[in-house]
């Protein structure tokens, strides 16, 4: 790995959705196309820009259901959008009634076909990059162990890190299907292993980077970590009342904080 030293001051773990790479701009393309797919079938009633926050709060709903899980079946989505415009359910009723036709196979044509539009849309799409993001890395690479950890389907965050090569900048990377306390501990101790083994040091200063407050922040304060706050344009499971030691609008700003 390029840039190693004798010594590290520490570890930093990083989110890699809407913290490194813009993720949301490839989430509102796929979501546009879901609903205009809806629309051509006789969801006459969907406004494609305006219906995107009703897809957003039906969204949240789906995820609260799935205890979390982001990267769930879309043809709910599809659906309960369906039964929200065309059958008029209630956004909670069509939440639901989607999640629960969910369990058995959803095969309505139009949820099917919307869905996964959708989803071709989330695999071939490489987001870009977040302004100054190697310049950042390339610096703290210099003085911390980083770490990436990834959430969601394998071979669409894989996809995204071969493209950019983030192997050649961080120490390790993890992809799970979800983020919870035990994955940020399994980040912390492997990250403290390798400052151990290659660097003689040990793990005192963790730092969490993340654009959730829920997925990152939540959790990294869970595990002791100061945690640092790139506020995304999407957190369909915050908590209140979880606040991060720093707040920053720009990934050069973690210079000024770390010190590399």
């Amino acid at each position: 790995m390029n840039g190693e030293c004798m010594s590290k001051k520490g570890i930093i773990i990083f989110d890699m959705d809407d913290t490194l790479v813009n993720r949301e701009d490839v989430y509102t393309k796929a979501q546009k196309f879901l609903l205009k797919t809806l629309k051509k079938y006789g969801a006459k009633k969907i406004d494609i820009n305006k219906s995107i926050s009703v897809l957003r709060k039906i969204d949240y709903k789906l995820v609260t259901l799935h205890k979390g899980e982001f990267m769930y079946d879309y043809k709910e989505l599809a659906k309960a959008l369906w039964l929200y415009y065309v059958e008029e359910k209630s956004l909670t009723e069509a939440c639901h009634m989607a999640f629960q036709e969910g369990k058995r196979g959803i095969c309505f044509k139009p949820a099917v076909e919307a869905a996964e539009k959708h989803n071709q849309i989330l695999k071939t799409t490489i987001p870009k990059l977040k302004k100054n993001a190697f310049e950042v890395l390339k610096k703290l690479q210099r003085s911390y162990v980083l770490l990436l950890l990834s959430v969601g389907n394998i071979d669409i965050q894989k996809r995204v890190i071969d493209y950019y090569k983030f192997d050649r900048i961080f120490d390790l990377i993890l992809i799970r299907p979800r983020k919870d306390i035990n994955v940020f501990k399994e980040a912390k101790e492997r990250g403290a292993e390798i400052l151990a083994r290659k660097y003689s040091s040990s793990a005192s200063n963790v730092y969490v980077v993340g654009d959730m407050i829920s997925q990152d922040i939540l959790f990294g304060k869970c595990i002791g970590a100061k945690t640092i706050w790139i506020p995304g344009p999407y957190d369909p499971c915050y908590k209140e009342g979880v606040s991060p030691d720093y707040k920053i609008s720009d990934l050069s700003e973690l210079l000024e904080i770390l010190s590399p």
